[in-house]
């Protein structure tokens, strides 16, 4: 059985993790890291292929994408025209374009029927101005659409401070998301999904005087249980998204469990807290379904074109008659 790991050339510890869990293993012939940059997509005389240098994906076992937000595009055109190749691989095509972009996600989750922030999107300054006045009323949350770590994440605690904010983002271009800001003592549940379970979890806490608890903004993991309805919030919120990979962060309101995101290609310091060899999980999880899931296409694939024939037999069978 071969398999690769789609990352960037930049090989980022948590995807050589990955990579390197699945080498280790013994469940695989093979195992190659593939650099996303390298990958060609081509469409020619009613054909698709997907190449790295003179292989082929389509031929790989397993497929297992780490793909960033900057490739969301690339990522989902790329998994789009694998979908039909008997690879496993645990991420639908769409699910980089919506994990990568925040409204998309909650725009997602909400359709699903999941607990969300009130959030609103619009490309103009006058439009957001009246999204303060008539529908969110401060404090509230202004994001960059692809911001990640917290990196684009601002607290307005007053009109005054959103107007300043919406008129910045405004000169800078950007589409204004303004999101409903959820009190509670700046901390958030963060849950490692796989598959159908969660494997692992952790709140992070945000350093004094942050409202981000992301570890990019500083914040810290601490080792902790969520509830059982929090982790089927995390699994239902993987399933629409497409991801069976993935990890899902989650505040904890008055109101209840609200989920504000979903990462498919989640970090591994939380392994450093948690004590689960995530990388190692996914390794067996994965090479497990490629077995099976290889198997399973070829039987579908069988029946399929049996199905078509049986028919033209029976014709056949009646015109002999």
């Amino acid at each position: 059985m071969k398999a690769c790991v789609i990352g960037g050339k930049d090989k980022s510890p948590s995807t050589m993790k990955i990579f390197q869990a699945m080498d280790d293993c013994n469940k695989f012939d093979s195992v190659l890291f593939i650099p996303i940059e390298n990958i060609t997509l081509g469409v020619k005389n009613g054909k698709s292929c997907v190449l790295y240098r003179d292989k082929d994906l389509s031929e790989f076992d397993v497929i297992v994408p780490r793909i960033g937000s900057s490739k969301a595009m690339f990522g989902y055109l790329l998994l789009k025209m694998l979908k039909d190749s008997e690879a496993y691989i645990p991420l639908k095509p769409m699910a980089p374009m919506i994990s990568h972009d925040k409204f998309l996600t909650l725009e997602t989750l909400n359709k699903a029927g999941l607990p969300i922030p009130e959030t609103y999107l619009t490309v103009s300054s006058s439009t957001a101005k009246r999204v303060v006045d008539n529908l969110i009323k401060p404090p509230l949350i202004m994001k960059l659409l692809g911001g990640t770590q917290g990196k684009g994440v601002m607290f307005a605690k007053d009109k005054q401070s959103a107007e300043g904010m919406i008129d910045t983002l405004n000169v800078l271009n950007q589409s204004l998301f303004i999101e409903k800001y959820i009190k509670n003592p700046g901390e958030d549940i963060r849950l490692v999904v796989l598959g159908d379970e969660v494997i692992a979890s952790a709140k992070r806490k945000a350093k004094k005087g942050d409202i981000r608890s992301n570890l990019g903004s500083g914040g810290k993991y601490v080792n902790c249980r969520a509830s059982s309805a929090i982790e089927d919030l995390a699994v239902r919120a993987a399933e629409a998204i497409g991801s069976e990979i993935c990890g899902v962060d989650i505040i904890e309101s008055s109101r209840g469990p609200v989920i504000i995101e979903v990462n498919i290609a989640l970090g591994m310091k939380i392994c450093e807290v948690t004590g689960v060899d995530i990388p190692k999980k996914i390794a067996y999880y994965v090479s497990d379904r490629g077995v099976h899931g290889r198997n399973v296409k070829r039987l579908s694939s069988f029946f399929e074109r049996e199905i078509v024939r049986i028919p033209k037999a029976v014709k056949d069978a009646l015109k002999k008659d």
